[in-house]
């Protein structure tokens, strides 16, 4: 079995290796990047990729006063935005219909901002009714060596920089993947506090009124 290395996209020789249902830690030759690989061959970022795909990435700019006045969002190729001017309860209408076969909605800080904002307009929105995946709540357990946990542009910390709602949702979706692969890694060496994040979330409701199984599933 071959599979390919994230980090340099480099082929990785699996065979006469057995794959257990937890998967196997591999190494590549080519670039030393540690990566595991699962029982249907794909490593840990493939999986998380193709999970990505099926959600939809959104973002919403608003006023101090709550008002939305941009709209991003991404779902696998495809890309819904609103800018300029627009009626804000026909755009929330049309991404509602983008979004109706995602199987989770993501976000970084959706939890307590963009649904919030979502749900006070368009209280009916299906939207509302998928699984949240906050990233921002995810990246204080997967990097909480990190200093700050906002989403970063180019390498630099958010502050005055102007927002582009698609890829700022981009960005969010990036932010997952790396996410992801690391509590991969931890669930090989601590699967036990794997566990425990999950028996958090399952059993919590966050703030914004949204309970956490987008995160713990």
């Amino acid at each position: 079995m071959i599979v390919t290395c994230h980090a340099c996209q480099s082929p990785v020789d699996c065979k006469n290796i057995s794959v257990s249902h937890r998967g196997i830690r591999l190494c590549c030759a080519t670039c030393g990047h540690a990566f595991r690989v699962h029982q249907h061959g794909m490593n840990s970022r493939e999986i998380a990729e193709t999970f990505l795909r099926d959600c939809l990435l959104l973002d919403l700019e608003t006023s101090t006063a709550g008002e939305i006045f941009q709209i991003g969002a991404v779902l696998g190729s495809k890309t819904f935005e609103k800018k300029g001017r627009f009626d804000v309860e026909e755009a929330l209408a049309a991404l509602d219909a983008f979004g109706r076969n995602a199987r989770a909605v993501l976000g970084h800080n959706i939890i307590q901002h963009d649904l919030p904002v979502l749900g006070s307009i368009r209280p009916k929105t299906g939207l509302l009714q998928l699984p949240a995946i906050d990233t921002l709540y995810l990246s204080l357990l997967a990097f909480p060596e990190n200093p700050y946990h906002r989403l970063v542009k180019d390498y630099k910390l958010v502050r005055d920089s102007r927002n582009h709602p698609v890829a700022d949702a981009r960005l969010a979706g990036t932010l997952f993947l790396d996410q992801w692969e690391s509590f991969s890694e931890t669930l090989g060496i601590r699967p036990d506090l794997i566990g425990f994040y999950e028996f958090c979330f399952r059993n919590v409701r966050l703030e914004g009124g949204a309970d956490g199984r987008g995160i713990c599933d």
